[in-house]
C-alpha cells in the first residue's frame, strides 16, 4: 500500500472521531440556545417535537443530520477495517477476533489505532 492511500485510510479513519467531537460541542453550545427557555422558571421548556422542527429548534434538524452521518460513516469504516483485515497479513490470525470485537464495540476509538498498527506502520 502507498503511503498516499494510507494518509486516505487514515483520514476515514479519523473522521468518525472527529464527528463525534463536533456533535458533542454542538449538543452543549447550539442545541440549549436553540431550544425554547420558560420565562418563569428559566428553564428549558419541553416542547412537542413538532415544534422543534419549525421555528422554535432548528438546531435539531442539523444535530439529527450529523447525528445520522456520524452512524453511518461508523458502520462503513467498520465493515471496511474488518474487511481489510482478513484481506491483508499484517493483522496476526490469533489477533483479528480481538480486533473485530474492538472494532465493533468500541468502534470509532479504535478506529485510529488500528489504522496506525495496521494500515500506518506496514505502509511505511
Amino acid at each position: 500500500m502507498t503511503r498516499t492511500t494510507a494518509i486516505l485510510l487514515g483520514v476515514v479513519c479519523f473522521a468518525p472521531l472527529v464527528v463525534f467531537v463536533y456533535l458533542i460541542v454542538y449538543a452543549f453550545t447550539v442545541l440549549p440556545i436553540s431550544l425554547p427557555l420558560d420565562a418563569a422558571s428559566g428553564v428549558f421548556a419541553p416542547v412537542p417535537s413538532f415544534e422543534l422542527l419549525t421555528d422554535g429548534g432548528a438546531g435539531m434538524v442539523e444535530f439529527g443530520y450529523f447525528a445520522m452521518g456520524q452512524i453511518i460513516l461508523t458502520l462503513a469504516v467498520t465493515a471496511g477495517l474488518i474487511i481489510y483485515m482478513y484481506r491483508v497479513p499484517y493483522v496476526p490470525t490469533e489477533k483479528r477476533g480481538l480486533w473485530v470485537a474492538v472494532l465493533l464495540l468500541a468502534a470509532f476509538l479504535a478506529f485510529p489505532f488500528f489504522w496506525f498498527h495496521y494500515i500506518w506502520k506496514p505502509s511505511r
